[in-house]
């Protein structure tokens, strides 16, 4: 079989099963919800708030106090803006896309464990040719999430910033600032942190045979990095902090987002080190999982 031919089967049978669809509508409806339209009523809360509180106290003495919630506000309606709205929903899938795509990754292998069909499947065509396209899909399943975020970013920013304006008086006199790096370069931050997570959990439950222990590995990653090794001097070279030095790098973080700029990082010598610690174990991931589906006995 070609491996043409041996992706298309490998697409059908992603998109036969519903996870997909269901996690990527999960996924989509949590960044919207809690992301775009979140902050929108955060916003509309905190000019409700500043006005109670203006109404409350006299003019001089409420100017004082309600500079920082002023100053705040705007940080906020500025993420609704539309040159801001593609930034907010790939900075949203950039983290929440890691507790996703691990549970992709190891559904792609793990189901044909849980199926019975691996060693059907591993005889008519090779386990290491599968698991090469089941690499492949997940790395288009990674940047289709990143181009797919960018376009719904593109569009809430339309429409919270319409709302916006219309329900704060405030939102005409912000402007906001400077994107930190190009669309492109954004996306590809988070598609590539999504594939290297991803492959964690398909590498997993390749070694366990379990899309369970892939998924809850790939889960776990971040949290045991942090826990256990910590924030080293040598820390950017571990994958969570280069990462989230990736993300400071690319992405702006205002008040009253849904996700705030990442904590606890080293910052990598130059900005280039970052694209190459996360490229580099992302690699060295893919190479692991294609060199184990290469040598594993599946039909023994």
């Amino acid at each position: 079989m070609s491996l043409w031919s041996l992706l298309r089967t490998e697409g059908r049978l992603v998109w036969k099963g519903s996870w997909v669809a269901l996690l990527t509508l999960a996924l989509a409806a949590a960044s919207v919800w809690g992301g775009p339209f979140g902050t929108y009523r955060y916003a509309v809360r905190s000019a409700e708030r500043i006005h109670a509180l203006r109404a409350a106290y006299e003019a001089e003495f409420a100017e004082l106090i309600l500079d920082d919630l002023v100053a705040e506000l705007q940080g906020t309606l500025a993420l609704l803006h539309p040159a801001m709205g593609p930034n907010y929903l790939l900075a949203i899938l950039a983290v929440l896309g890691t507790m996703v795509l691990p549970i992709w990754g190891a559904q792609l292998v793990g189901n044909e464990f849980r199926h019975r069909t691996a060693k059907a499947r591993a005889a008519h065509v090779g386990w290491g040719a599968m698991v090469a396209a089941k690499v492949a899909w997940l790395l288009l399943l990674s940047a289709g999430l990143a181009a797919l975020f960018a376009g719904i970013g593109a569009l809430s920013g339309q429409v919270t910033w319409r709302a916006a304006q219309d329900a704060l008086l405030l939102a005409g006199e912000v402007t906001p600032p400077p994107l930190k790096a190009p669309l492109f370069a954004q996306a590809l931050t988070a598609a590539l942190g999504l594939f290297f997570f991803g492959l964690v959990g398909l590498l997993t439950a390749l070694v366990t045979r379990s899309a369970l222990a892939g998924a809850l590995v790939g889960l776990a990653l971040p949290y045991v990095e942090a826990f256990v090794i910590g924030t080293p001097e040598w820390g950017w070279l571990l994958p969570r902090i280069a990462y989230g030095n990736l993300m400071v790098d690319h992405f702006v973080y205002l008040p009253g987002g849904m996700v705030g700029e990442p904590l606890a990082l080293v910052p990598a010598p130059a900005p280039w080190v970052s694209w190459a610690v996360v490229a580099g174990w992302t690699v060295l991931a893919c190479l692991a999982a294609l060199r184990l589906g290469q040598r594993q006995q599946i039909l023994s």
